[in-house]
């Protein structure tokens, strides 16, 4: 997974860049959703929507990620933690959304 993006600060409205490189195996998720699409005469036919809840995303059940103070990992030394973090908070804050439609 890889994330990068730019925070604006509430308390005095400075730009906090931001990168999170997760990839590598140890930091690996799965994730899997009960969803049925097999009735369908060709599963190719689905179009399945996600969304990620960018509160979980930050302050999820594997920790509270800090932006300012955390704004970098790529996933190697003291950083792996703050990866292990993200990736956790990744896995609970990714949703399938139930209105898949057939093309």
């Amino acid at each position: 997974m890889v994330l990068e993006g730019l925070a604006i600060s509430k308390k005095d409205t400075v730009n906090i860049p931001f990168a999170y490189h997760t990839g590598t195996d140890p930091l690996y998720q799965v994730k899997t959703f009960d969803t049925d699409i097999s009735s369908s005469s060709s599963a190719l036919g689905y179009n399945l929507n996600f969304s990620i809840d960018l509160n979980i995303l930050f302050d999820g059940p594997g920790g509270k990620i800090d932006i300012p103070t955390q704004s970098f990992t790529h996933s190697e030394g003291p950083s792996l933690v703050v990866a292990g973090i993200f990736m956790e908070n990744l896995k609970a804050a990714i949703q399938l959304n139930t209105s898949t439609t057939l093309d």
